[in-house]
């Protein structure tokens, strides 16, 4: 649903779903970072299955520390080898990894600050607009930004993506298969696994 949602809309939803009031920026962050987190959790443990690694304490031993990125690079290496992935669930890993990831690195590794519309990952060479009374002769550079719409989408497909892996891995206990026949989660058109063209007769 996040990428079917005009920016009206994702202004709608998240008053809905955070409030609009009060510490918005913390809700932000924490609703981020807990999706984050829940999706990875779910994708260690379906590298878990798919290795058919029997003992969870060695498996843990062994991915412990291991980045989100590693996780979703071994899984789908381990997919190719044991228990291949379906389109629709790669596409989302690949979404994963590719957008979702990077936000959440520039988030973890910044003093994140929120101007206007947007949050801006700031460090100690790179600023936030706003902040130029602390240093009027500053020549830092503008930190790279994200559009709180777009943080939120993220935020927000996310969740809906966490409730995917959750049912690719009752269909794995169940059937040994790696995939979602309906997934919950949209994604950009560019993202959409392409479909077989229909061959003439």
């Amino acid at each position: 649903m996040p990428y079917d949602l005009t920016p009206e809309q994702l202004v709608v939803e998240r008053e809905v779903r955070l409030g609009l009031h009060g510490h918005e920026f913390y809700t932000l962050l924490g609703y981020f970072t807990l999706n984050f987190c829940t999706c990875e959790a779910i994708i260690t443990r379906l590298l878990s299955w798919v290795l058919d690694m029997q003992d969870e304490n060695k498996f843990d031993l062994l991915v412990r520390g291991m980045d989100a990125r590693t996780k979703c690079e071994r899984l789908r290496q381990a997919a190719q080898v044991y228990s291949p992935m379906e389109a629709k669930l790669e596409a989302r890993v690949l979404h994963y990894l590719t957008v979702v990831i990077p936000t959440r690195n520039k988030l973890m590794h910044s003093w994140p600050q929120m101007h206007g519309d947007s949050i801006y990952f700031t460090t100690v060479s790179l600023r936030a607009p706003g902040l130029e009374f602390l240093n009027p002769h500053t020549t830092r550079p503008l930190a790279p930004h994200i559009e709180i719409n777009e943080f939120f989408r993220q935020g927000m497909w996310l969740g809906e993506f966490a409730d995917d892996l959750l049912r690719a891995s009752q269909n794995f206990t169940d059937h040994r298969h790696l995939g979602i026949i309906a997934p919950h989660s949209s994604l950009p058109q560019i993202n959409q696994p392409k479909k077989k063209k229909a061959t003439k007769r």
